[in-house]
């Protein structure tokens, strides 16, 4: 039994073929492609507003961040005195290889200093405060004061403790 191409069965499809009804099939699917592209187009533009948003947050969520970084890498930097958290303990609580609070005062702005450098952050300003919390004792503060009250800026915050007593210790930052 052999086939021939095109010989046609006879077969046509039923209904109206190019009437009405196609025309209208047609119409519906346009339309629904029309909405489906409207909705695609109105998602784009809600998670572009979104991340845009989301990138401010994170901006102020990396400053923060490295604020705390900071404050952490000065203060466990180690010198010829000790850990500085500890050089720093000792100007308050006593004891200690140097005079602490002297020592503290001239060395923690060289380490800003590098620190920043380090990072590529040559262009912020800092300030560091340390305040006794649970004890008498005069606040010290390093750095441009003009930080603390800026209008944007963030900061750290730590407490050092010492035999039940507490050292709050405080960095801020602003850009310049």
């Amino acid at each position: 039994m052999k086939f021939r191409l095109g010989s046609g069965c006879g077969m046509r499809p039923h209904g109206n073929p190019g009437g009405a009804a196609s025309k209208g099939q047609t119409s519906m699917i346009a339309i629904a492609i029309a909405v489906v592209m409207l909705v695609l187009i109105m998602i784009f533009m809600l998670s572009s507003a979104l991340s845009s948003q989301a990138g401010q947050s994170t901006r102020s969520e990396y400053r923060n961040l490295f604020a705390h970084n900071a404050l952490i890498s000065v203060l466990r930097t180690d010198t010829e005195c000790g850990i500085l958290s500890d050089v720093l303990k000792g100007g308050y609580f006593g004891g200690g290889r140097c005079d602490s609070r002297k020592f503290v005062e001239s060395r923690i702005p060289a380490y800003m200093g590098l620190l920043l450098n380090a990072t590529g952050h040559t262009d912020y300003e800092w300030f560091l405060e340390a305040s006794p919390m649970n004890f008498r004792g005069e606040v010290l503060a390093i750095g441009s004061a003009a930080v603390k009250e800026a209008a944007e800026r963030w900061d750290a915050r730590t407490i050092v403790t010492w035999e039940g007593y507490q050292l709050e210790v405080k960095l801020y930052f602003k850009i310049k």
